[in-house]
């Protein structure tokens, strides 16, 4: 029955491979003089949400099924006495088969879409550390008091909103929905523009050749950074956003925002990465690698740091996934390194953030300066080192496919 289904999803859904993106003609062309010259809006495809759509739901499925086993022998199986069999539950099979589940999943349903391979793996890294997270005993109170419960926390990728006060995950609301399609409308057009501006080559301010590292602190690498830095973000946020949105109006429960404007308003290293970049991993890794650490009697800063290596070992195995189909053709792994090397940047920037934050000069710029200089400066942390980050997905064709999706506006020249 679930091979016939995945046949018929396979065969029909998801027949369109999407590989690459073969969209030329425009259904509207608009001469605009000022401007000087003609400009086309090139469709986006809606099959190409259907599998989205397709995929998450596959993914709800696989969360649910993980939940049920992780409840009855790792979370059930609490205290010292059964600490053998929750690691050899936990480790031994639960995390491999997560590992390898993304693997099977694209090879069996024929994907080739980088933007799906990316999808289709999402899930499963998030059930990663919250394997581990069990393991060590760290699930909230809320999620393990029952097995709808654990279930419940488990269900949705996007992680319902908990109110500690009442301590039930809170209800969506008309309000809630509506702000959330809003700022699904909103996400949806700045990737349009983003996509717009930055296709086919993914950088503005064009830099010499092999000048990339001596370059660092030039202006136009920094610009090429933001500009790349913010599309991540908006893609990031559209989809997550869009993704909590349906799970909100199928189930009546709100879901968290997994952005919240990193690149405007971060006052602090510490705050970008655990307050408003991408939540939905940063939390996964806090409680399946931060806590667990302090709780062994690890340091802050060697917990964060380690932190942030399970981050570019998770990205780095992001990358495998998304050039799978390469590596089965060539039968070779390429390994850079380069995500693992940006996030132990990034843990040593929290490291040192950490030991110098009772600095009088750390409290002077805190108190006095501007918080858009502040932000500024936080940023500054990230961007000469981004590049180590987005040009993987340029490379790999990642912007390309997922910008099938969204709509583009086409120069035609005068």
């Amino acid at each position: 029955m679930v091979l016939a289904l995945l046949n018929l999803l396979r065969d029909v859904v998801f027949a369109e491979k999407f590989e690459s993106d073969v969209r030329e003609d425009s259904f509207a062309v608009v001469d605009i003089p000022l401007v000087g010259g003609k400009f086309g809006l090139i469709g986006f495809e809606p099959l190409f949400w259907l599998q989205l759509i397709t995929l998450v739901t596959v993914q709800s499925i696989v969360n649910v099924t993980v939940a049920l086993v992780i409840f009855e022998f790792i979370v059930s199986q609490s205290g010292k006495k059964n600490w053998l069999v929750r690691n050899m539950v936990g480790y031994g099979v639960v995390c491999p088969l997560l590992v390898a589940f993304p693997f099977a999943l694209i090879d069996y349903m024929e994907l080739r879409n980088k933007a799906m391979m990316l999808a289709g793996a999402a899930s499963c890294c998030l059930l990663f550390f919250r394997c581990i997270e069990a393991i060590n005993e760290g699930v909230p109170e809320f999620a393990k008091r029952n097995r709808s419960s654990f279930v419940l926390y488990y269900a949705s990728t996007i992680n319902f909103s908990f109110d500690p006060k009442l301590d039930k995950v809170e209800r969506a609301d008309r309000s809630e929905i509506l702000r959330k399609s809003t700022l699904v409308g909103s996400l949806f057009l700045q990737a349009t523009l983003a996509f717009s501006i930055l296709y086919p080559i993914y950088e503005i301010v064009p830099i010499p050749e092999g000048n990339v590292l001596t370059g660092m602190g030039a202006v136009a690498h920094m610009i090429n950074n933001f500009a790349l830095a913010s599309l991540t973000s908006i893609c990031l946020e559209v989809g997550s956003t869009a993704n909590g949105l349906g799970v909100s109006l199928m189930s009546g429960l709100k879901t968290v925002d997994v952005n919240d404007n990193p690149l405007s308003k971060s006052q602090s290293p510490s705050e970008f990465w655990n307050k408003r970049w991408n939540t939905l991993v940063s939390h996964g890794l806090k409680r399946g690698v931060f806590v667990p650490l302090r709780r062994a009697g690890f340091s802050k800063p060697f917990a964060a740091l380690a932190t942030f290596v399970s981050s570019g070992l998770m990205h780095e195995y992001l990358l495998l996934i998304i050039n799978f189909n390469e590596i089965k053709e060539t039968g070779t792994i390429s390994f850079s390194g380069a995500h693992l090397a940006f996030f132990a940047w990034n843990g040593v920037v929290l490291g040192a953030e950490h030991y110098c934050k009772d600095w009088s000069i750390i409290h002077w710029i805190s108190n006095n300066f501007p918080r858009p200089i502040k932000t500024a400066l936080v940023i500054c942390t990230v961007l000469p080192l981004a590049h180590l980050f987005t040009q993987e997905y340029v490379d790999s064709g990642f912007y390309s496919s997922l910008g099938i999706g969204f709509p583009r506006i086409e120069y035609y020249g005068s």
